[in-house]
């Protein structure tokens, strides 16, 4: 049997890690803005984070080796379950048992930045790990006349010495 990934980057390539145990980096993937609504409104952190929770995140566990943090391989022995990434539900949860080690995760998703959660050494439990996600601003935020351009993209069909905002009286 071919050692694991998580082996072959030991100095003892038939070192294995321990079984996962039921420590768990797990947490919420959440739309940043639509929690500070419903923050604003009155809702508790758990009810924001359920309101504003993103389904079809991908999220990536990475444990820390030899100083940097490196993807977990799906059927990595010391994860479970054995798959990485992971994609969020309706309820924008992840989670994993894993062994002992220092972890993080990095989320993304087509609408948003994508975000890396600080590391963190389990065990203990760690069933808090949420991440807020930041929607990337929309080419149609900042089309132009409706071109489908951005406004920079527009800019640069402007001539050269034409001077905009001017009435066409003040261009003699």
């Amino acid at each position: 049997m071919a050692p694991s990934a998580f082996a072959m980057m030991k100095a003892d390539p038939m070192e294995e890690p321990p079984a996962p145990r039921e420590t768990d980096p797990a947490g919420v993937v959440y739309d940043k803005a639509q929690y500070d609504g419903a923050k604003a409104a009155g809702s508790s952190d758990a009810e924001a984070r359920a309101a504003a929770a993103i389904e079809g995140a991908t999220v990536r566990l990475e444990r820390k080796i030899d100083g940097e943090f490196r993807d977990v391989l799906s059927g990595d022995p010391g994860i479970s379950p054995n798959e990485n990434p992971q994609v969020t539900g309706e309820n924008g949860r992840y989670q994993w048992n894993v062994s002992e080690g220092d972890y993080r995760v990095v989320v993304s998703q087509g609408a948003y930045e994508t975000a890396t959660s600080r590391g963190v050494h389990v065990p203990p439990a760690v069933t808090d790990r949420h991440v807020a996600m930041t929607k990337t601003a929309s080419p149609a935020q900042d089309s132009y006349l409706g071109l489908g351009m951005t406004l920079a993209a527009a800019a640069l069909l402007v001539p050269v010495g034409l001077k905009l905002g001017r009435g066409a009286r003040d261009r003699r």
